[in-house]
């Protein structure tokens, strides 16, 4: 019995698709061949750009392959070598990352709690690592109110650069514990400045 003009069809269809499946097969396999011959390094750059005093996180970077050629001493190449690192300088889309622009990122003392502020102005200036005053306008002490500026934290560490939130920068500090607790309770009633220790 002879196939039928359907299933002489279907096997021609059939036979195309495997050729062009085994086509597509033995394509690929020199390119990715030659890829992985071809010699590269792997290296950290920003994902997008990043402004000096920002603590990188994960989402903050990409890992590239570049030609070897193109590797500068102190080039990172894992992530996890520059994640949780403070930038010096401000840094662009696909720039690399390199020792020259990183530092420790400031850890919260013993003794100190970790808090996120919103503070009046921009911030501008003020990095992590940084020492700073907070001032408070109207809370000077206990259930005394002013009109001037009354010191709240005296001795508050950056942790990381100046974010913003519905339009509002939001500072995180690590303050001396009694500080924090005057801070939290006086922080949503009333406008917080950040003084850097050199501006006092």
């Amino acid at each position: 019995m002879h196939p039928t003009l359907a299933t002489r069809r279907r096997l021609v269809r059939l036979r195309r698709l495997v050729a062009l499946v085994t086509l597509a097969v033995a394509a690929f396999i020199p390119i990715r061949l030659a890829m992985t011959l071809i010699p590269s390094s792997t290296v950290v750059v920003a994902r997008e750009d990043l402004a000096a005093g920002r603590v990188l996180t994960t989402r903050d970077v990409d890992v590239r392959r570049i030609p070897p050629s193109g590797v500068l001493p102190g080039m990172s190449s894992m992530a996890g070598n520059v994640v949780g690192r403070v930038l010096l300088v401000d840094v662009g889309r696909g720039e690399a990352l390199s020792r020259g622009v990183l530092a420790d990122a400031p850890r919260v003392p013993s003794g100190y709690a970790a808090l996120e502020i919103p503070i009046v102005g921009t911030g501008a200036g003020i990095a992590p690592g940084d020492e700073v005053m907070l001032l408070s306008v109207g809370e000077c002490a206990k259930d005394e109110r002013h009109e001037e500026l009354c010191p709240v934290s005296d001795g508050a560490l950056v942790l990381d650069g100046v974010r913003r939130r519905q339009g509002t920068a939001i500072l995180s500090l690590a303050l001396p514990a009694e500080d924090a607790i005057r801070v939290t309770r006086i922080s949503d009633a009333t406008p917080m400045v950040a003084v850097s220790a050199s501006a006092r």
